[in-house]
């Protein structure tokens, strides 16, 4: 005895896709449970959304990463959008459809800079001794810092905040202004020490290497991957104490070409943004993983 379909089923493919897309990401998900048929089509619509969204038309994407006492000294970061992949390798356009799996471990690549215009604003509010000239740097400028840990202290910290912005008419005006996460970060001496062994070993190898992401939550959604370098010996004075942990000097460099925003579900303020603002369909929840984090470039010790 066959079945009788039901009236859903009847329905053209394009019908069904007309209906689907009218609704938010959020609320697509749990109709993938409801059969395969649903579930291909509420994937299709979210894949198709979250690729054409990952470079934020009309958006900016700043990221503010910075140590509790270097809050005002530490510039905003604009990132740079790169690229998509599913964290340890590149995803490229015209290769097969992903499933929901594949959707949920999808990143968008960030690089992180310190903008022309950002410095602009900076030496124009900012305070400036007499007679000390002006800088004339051109172009987007990369982000170091340095992190000091010093004798039987575990752990540094850092601030971290991600933010979608859409630029107003007038230079240092915002049209809009969306907050998208925020929390701290401890940066582990452990975790430094392998990071700087990694990088010593193979400078590109932390551009596949998970242990050279800080995640900011326990889903991964928000992380910070950097290049570790250890100064200890050019930074500080010989150590003569006999402390397991030694005071220690590591500077920590974006990777370049790996920032990564986690492609999820995004909160609900970005579809309330897109709404308003960017009228981008669909939303993902951003990570940040690769972001260098740090004050200004060149120069920031950090204990």
């Amino acid at each position: 005895m066959s079945a009788i379909p039901s009236p859903i089923d009847l329905l053209p493919n394009e019908l069904l896709i007309a209906i689907l897309s009218t609704l938010h990401s959020r609320d697509l998900l749990p109709l993938t449970l409801v059969d395969r048929r649903f579930c291909a089509t509420a994937t299709t619509i979210l894949q198709h959304r979250l690729l054409h969204t990952a470079k934020m038309e009309g958006h900016n994407m700043m990221l503010d990463s910075y140590h509790p006492i270097a809050k005002q000294s530490t510039p905003s970061m604009t990132c740079r959008f790169t690229g998509l992949s599913l964290l340890n390798h590149t995803w490229t356009r015209g290769q097969e459809d992903m499933d929901l799996r594949d959707l949920s471990q999808l990143y968008s690549h960030f690089v992180p800079v310190v903008s022309e215009e950002t410095r602009r604003m900076r030496r124009v509010f900012g305070r400036r001794l007499p007679g000390v000239p002006l800088e004339h740097e051109t172009g987007d400028e990369p982000v170091t810092q340095e992190i000091i840990l010093d004798e039987g202290e575990l752990f540094s910290q850092l601030c971290t905040s991600t933010s979608l912005i859409k630029s107003g008419p007038n230079p240092g005006l915002l049209a809009s202004h969306r907050n998208i996460t925020h929390g701290v970060v401890r940066v582990w001496r452990h975790w430094l020490a392998k990071a700087a062994a990694i990088s010593a070993i193979s400078p590109t190898a932390g551009c596949t290497d998970e242990s050279t992401i800080l995640w900011l939550d326990s889903a991964k959604n928000v992380g910070l991957r950097f290049r570790v370098t250890d100064v200890t010996q050019q930074r500080l004075p010989p150590y003569r104490g006999s402390d397991e942990d030694p005071p220690v000097a590591y500077s920590i460099y974006y990777q370049g070409r790996f920032g990564s925003v986690h492609c999820g579900p995004y909160p609900k303020n970005k579809d309330k943004a897109a709404d308003n603002d960017a009228r981008i369909v669909g939303s993902y929840k951003p990570c940040l993983a690769g972001l260098g984090a740090g004050s200004s470039a060149r120069s920031g010790r950090l204990r």
